[in-house]
């Protein structure tokens, strides 16, 4: 058992359940905490304070034992909890309750099992005074100033007036729609599979992938990804994952979100890049270049550009059209470079220059990443920012005028250290 500390005379429960589980030849295992003092640090309400050190009790007392844990939520413990997910705003996960079998919270590696979750709280009583168990009533469930205790004594007795099978009716939408979450939760893994690229710290999803199914699927799939980056799902909302949602769906090829446990997502292109720590520039961006000078740089490994005098098929179906351009036709050198600070070109389709840092912010990069987009430059003048806009003076003034061909293409692993 575990004393909570939050009222008066719990201390004295504990040698009382002691002497009874001895009688049965069975041991038991104590511990207590300071739940004001959790509750203070960790900002949570005393509820769930409670909990947190309740199933942190539980978990180690089970790994001493290598034992899973066996709690005594019952039906009407799935009632409540199922309103009270309802009210907060929850979906189909919240409306199907707590599950039969699952892990400890912040514990995966431990068995949580819930045996009662079908039996009713007065079945449970009539069934320990037949079989003379004794049962200790917690004053604190009394208590309207927690929420589920004015869900259960207000709540359920309103809507017991309306149906008396109020409870059983919860509890067995609540197991239905479980039969329908474990059914997402399969799509949500297959989804997973196919569009998440894992690679340590970080994952690229796929946003093409992602945007192929249905959005119930969407958010299991990222679910799955943000706990298997962070390795827990607390804190982690709806209104979370509904916003990695807006970044693959807007249409905007650059865009910033802050998620929970120091998990962060930003959209690049066709990918979404999730991660915690430190960001690993060089995956997030192709092409990025290396350092952020104005002298001729080279492209990120897996990268390289090339630029062909004279025709080549116009438009190149094989090429991702932010990296495939034409400009006019010239002799003068190319040359790949950071943009200078300050520095202006004229965007396509605008008769008038834009400073390069402006046009990048306008369409949300980053301005860790502004420095490293590359610029191809003719003869010192911007002539393609490359993956974004070719510069106006540089188009190919007619179709039949001559041009010349850029192109920036992945490079078999061989080549990776290839530079410009």
């Amino acid at each position: 058992m575990h004393d909570h500390g939050l009222r008066q005379g719990s201390e004295c429960e504990a040698p009382a359940l002691r002497a009874w589980t001895e009688s049965l030849g069975i041991p038991l295992a104590v511990g207590t905490a300071d739940v004001h003092a959790v509750a203070r640090d960790l900002r949570l309400s005393l509820e769930a304070a409670a909990r947190a050190v309740r199933y942190g009790f539980l978990a180690d007392t089970a790994r001493l034992l290598d034992a899973v844990v066996v709690v005594a939520h019952n039906q009407n413990d799935q009632a409540e909890t199922v309103l009270l997910n309802l009210a907060r705003g929850a979906g189909i996960t919240g409306a199907a309750g707590m599950q039969p079998v699952t892990t400890v919270p912040s514990a995966p590696d431990i068995l949580l099992v819930r045996p009662f979750l079908s039996i009713g709280a007065e079945e449970i009583r009539v069934g320990c005074a037949r079989n003379d168990l004794p049962v200790i009533e917690d004053p604190s469930n009394h208590s309207l100033d927690f929420a589920r205790n004015r869900v259960r004594r207000m709540v359920l007795p309103a809507l017991g007036g309306v149906n008396a099978r109020t409870v059983g009716n919860i509890a067995n939408a609540a197991e239905a729609l479980r039969g329908d979450e474990e059914a997402l939760d399969s799509f949500g893994a297959e989804l997973f599979a196919r569009a998440v690229d894992v690679r340590g710290t970080y994952m690229l999803i796929d946003v093409p992938e992602l945007s192929s199914t249905p959005l119930a699927v969407q958010l299991r799939a990222l679910r799955l990804a943000a706990r298997h980056l962070t390795g827990t799902l607390d804190g982690l909302e709806r209104a979370h994952l509904l916003a990695l949602i807006d970044l693959a769906h807007s249409g905007v090829r650059w865009a910033d979100a802050t998620m929970p446990a120091g998990l962060r997502a930003l959209r690049l292109a066709d990918r979404i890049v999730l991660w915690t720590g430190d960001l690993p520039e060089h995956a997030v961006y192709p092409p990025l270049l290396h350092g952020a000078d104005d002298r001729p740089s080279r492209l990120t490994a897996n990268w390289i550009w090339s630029a062909s005098h004279g025709r080549c098929d116009f438009p190149s179906d094989e090429i991702d059209g932010r990296l495939h351009e034409h400009v006019r036709y010239t002799e003068e050198p190319l040359v790949l470079r950071a943009a200078r600070p300050g520095e202006k070109f004229r965007p396509l389709g605008m008769n008038h220059g834009k400073r390069v840092g402006d046009f990048l912010a306008d369409r949300k990069v980053p301005p860790f990443l502004r420095r490293r987009v590359p610029l191809l430059t003719i003869a010192d003048e911007p002539a393609w920012l490359m993956g974004w806009r070719i510069d106006d003076r540089w188009k190919v003034p007619g179709h039949d005028a001559p041009y010349i061909c850029l192109r920036c293409t992945r490079v078999a692993p061989s080549q990776e250290e290839m530079h410009i």
